[in-house]
């Protein structure tokens, strides 16, 4: 049968929080013990309120130690540690894993990256942070989107949770008036 490990899912679509264009959804699987699978899709045929023209750098943060971080697919890039700047990955950790895209991918695709690594846990979602550094021609420091999913689409799962939170709660008041 295998191992049978939690799945989570965070998504922020721009639209709905106001950050650069496209929706950026995060699922990320404990494929065996310790052991997690993230992938990391940007969808850049949102609208852009500026003249992005390149996707240059991704990042990602669900764990705060990781160990063996591995690319195991995506467009070309290499790993290095954030999080995200004006200028790219900033090259300390601070618990974000960053692709540094080589070459850069032009805005107005779908693009979906795959890492592997070891984490004894996860961090609330949350606490999950995703972002993306775009640049054009003519603004070569870019623009970076850096957002949690606290403004993000909830997990059918989570808003049902949230939802009967709701209603315990309310009835407790009720009972105390």
């Amino acid at each position: 049968l295998g191992f049978a490990g939690a799945a989570s899912a965070a998504t922020i679509d721009c639209a709905d929080v106001g950050c650069l264009g496209g929706t950026y959804t995060l699922d990320v699987t404990e494929t065996s013990p310790d052991i997690w699978t993230a992938t990391y899709t940007i969808d850049t045929t949102g609208v852009f309120s500026v003249d992005a023209e390149l996707l240059v750098d991704v990042e990602f943060k669900v764990a705060n130690d990781y160990k063996n971080p591995t690319l195991v697919s995506g467009p070309t890039g290499a790993l290095e540690a954030g999080p995200l700047s004006g200028q790219g990955c900033k090259g300390k950790n601070d618990g974000f894993i960053c692709v540094n895209l080589s070459p850069d991918l032009a805005v107005g695709g779908v693009y979906t990256w795959q890492v592997t690594f070891g984490a004894d846990s996860l961090l609330p979602e949350s606490d999950w942070h995703l972002g993306a550094r775009y640049t054009s021609s003519t603004h070569r420091n870019g623009w970076v989107i850096s957002e949690s999913p606290a403004g993000a689409v909830p997990e059918p799962t989570a808003a049902l949770l949230f939802g009967a939170g709701l209603l315990v709660a309310g009835s407790a008041t009720r009972r105390r008036r």
